[in-house]
């Protein structure tokens, strides 16, 4: 069977409003008017996963974001030990990590090119990180990385806005120094930063327009874009996904105490979401279509609000184009996803 993404532009993956709740496999909550529901089944029991109510956020590039938190004087707290307090950010209390069905997904990915797949607000991008476990229980407990002695803000750090990207690079929280997963909410006029100021690790050609010679990007940071990944472990053949080393000024802001200079909104532990997945999983052979029908994922799509001159520099496809191409390829149903 061959998937067809749907032909429309996509809205941005938005949870409910606050009051929501949250566990491992309910994932959002709140007013989900009249959303529907999914059944998991595993092992005989049955349990209710909500989907997200989507919408359609006006995206805007370099939102101003304000903290409330911080105080007037622009100082942050910062206890005697050097970390900062565990106070959550006033403008992080509405973000929350929304879960979708993966044959649901599927249907809304482009199945060709490289593009960003992430979860985000008007204001916000959710990208993962695996960690050991001294270091992330830090910074779920902080809310930074600030302080923890085993975290080196001197190296470079890699982030993915792409969960089932990370769940390959994790084993899903199996490999060693990567058993708990933390997604983290940074501003997006940061996460442009970023681009930015990135280097791109693959050889690239020019593009037959000349845009190349016309922008001057790339800095301390790399970006690079590698295969996309089934559940299962397989590559994708058609899809790249995106990961970003943070080095650099942008490497110590990112990891800073200081509230007012973090682009850091919230950090969430996503380790017990991945571990149930992971479960699973492991109930199906890796080749059968069955192992994917109640699977839970990140809910993402194609991350908007890009300019085309630095759409061109980290060689951004256009999703629209890839939906067309990827109608004459082989796409994620007949690769078996």
């Amino acid at each position: 069977e061959v998937l067809i993404p749907h032909p429309l532009p996509l809205a941005a993956p938005s949870c409910p409003g606050p009051g929501m709740q949250q566990d491992i496999r309910q994932g959002c909550h709140g007013d989900l008017g009249n959303q529907n529901s999914t059944i998991q089944k595993k092992n005989g029991s049955v349990v209710e996963a909500k989907m997200c109510a989507p919408r359609s956020p006006a995206i805007r590039e370099d939102s101003p974001v304000r903290d409330e938190t911080v105080p007037q004087d622009g100082t942050a707290k910062v206890n005697k030990a050097g970390t900062p307090s565990t106070t959550m950010r006033a403008d992080a209390k509405d973000l929350s990590f929304c879960p979708e069905r993966y044959a649901e997904a599927v249907q809304a990915w482009p199945q060709a090119g490289q593009h960003i797949l992430a979860q985000f607000t008007d204001t916000a991008i959710l990208v993962y990180q695996a960690f050991k476990p001294e270091i992330a229980r830090h910074a779920v407990k902080y809310q930074s990385f600030a302080g923890c002695k085993a975290y080196k803000p001197v190296r470079m750090t890699w982030i993915k806005t792409n969960f089932m990207w990370m769940m390959y690079r994790s084993g899903w929280a199996t490999k060693h120094n990567q058993e708990m997963i933390l997604g983290i909410w940074l501003k997006r006029d940061f996460f442009a930063k970023l681009l930015q100021n990135a280097k791109l690790t693959q050889k690239i050609k020019k593009r037959d327009n000349g845009e190349d010679n016309k922008f001057d990007y790339g800095g301390p940071c790399r970006l690079q874009w590698d295969p996309d990944h089934l559940p299962g472990g397989g590559k994708h053949v058609f899809r790249r996904a995106i990961q970003i080393g943070i080095k650099g000024d942008l490497g110590e802001q990112y990891a800073s105490a200081d509230k007012s200079i973090s682009p850091i909104l919230k950090i969430e532990d996503v380790t017990p979401f991945v571990r149930e997945q992971k479960k699973y999983l492991d109930g199906f052979p890796k080749s059968s279509q069955m192992q994917r029908t109640d699977l839970m994922v990140a809910r993402e799509r194609v991350y908007d609000g890009i300019s085309g001159g630095l759409a061109s520099y980290i060689r951004l496809d256009d999703p629209i184009s890839s939906m067309s191409r990827a109608r004459h390829s082989t796409s994620e149903g007949n690769e078996k996803e």
